[in-house]
């Protein structure tokens, strides 16, 4: 018992790590800056003050508690969106390796989870998807279910429907882009292509499931009010947290 707890804190510290360069990848990819610092451009700096962080200033977690989630320099304030990323994705980290141990879903699935954690912070700043990580997403939901399903053909069912819905969102909440609840195009084509990738990484019942969660919500934010603004409203955690929950959680046994 108490390595299985030792065992999932260290999944948690690799959880913090990832979450850290997550933040990286979640700042610098919708900006168009490279993604490789230390390699290919510019090193890890306060976007403020332009300081150079150095390596003990990169501790996952720890760093924000001793700094008070502010630059060292300046005093600028850290993004929260880095702690919730840090903290999320550790947090994911554990539940997957208490549901799969040391395995090749617990690799898949904290990686999608991880990616789905930036996505969620991307569209909560930028109101999109980066496409990479939705095409990283997607090369991580095919080699799931074909780790589960042992071949790929039984998920032609559920893409089939999963592209039939993407092309209803699609119309629905973008339409010609001016009167329609969406008004960037390459929000609503970013959220209808992981609608159609989530297809492929669920079970067709769990994807009816998954498009009835989305529906269920999207209708509760509609009736009170909540997409009302004439900003492009933030559906991308509408799309995501269910994904997550029945991703990890699926009330349904397939």
């Amino acid at each position: 018992m108490i390595l299985e707890y030792i065992q999932i804190i260290i999944a948690g510290m690799f959880g913090a790590i990832f979450g850290s360069y997550s933040t990286l990848i979640a700042y610098r990819l919708p900006i168009g800056e490279s993604c490789f610092g230390r390699y290919f451009g510019a090193k890890s700096h306060c976007p403020n003050c332009k300081k150079t962080l150095k390596t003990r200033e990169l501790i996952p977690l720890i760093n924000w508690i001793i700094t008070r989630g502010k630059c060292s320099k300046c005093q600028f304030k850290i993004p929260k969106s880095h702690l919730f990323l840090e903290l999320s994705i550790a947090i994911l980290f554990m539940i997957n390796f208490h549901i799969f141990g040391i395995s090749d879903q617990f690799i898949i699935y904290s990686l999608t989870s991880a990616c789905l954690m930036i996505l969620l912070v991307t569209d909560f700043k930028h109101r999109i998807f980066p496409d990479a990580i939705l095409y990283t997403i997607l090369l991580f939901s095919l080699a799931g279910r074909v780790l589960q399903d042992q071949e790929i053909t039984s998920a032609v069912f559920s893409v089939t429907f999963g592209c039939i819905f993407a092309a209803m969102f699609y119309k629905i909440f973008f339409e010609d882009g001016k009167s329609s609840l969406i008004t960037k195009k390459d929000q609503a084509l970013s959220y209808a292509k992981l609608i159609i990738i989530t297809s492929i990484c669920l079970p067709f019942i769990s994807y009816i499931l998954y498009i009835s969660c989305i529906l269920f919500i999207l209708s509760i934010f509609i009736l009170t009010g909540k997409f009302s603004s004439k900003k492009s409203p933030r559906i991308g955690i509408c799309l995501i947290i269910p994904f997550i929950w029945i991703l990890f959680y699926s009330p349904l046994n397939y």
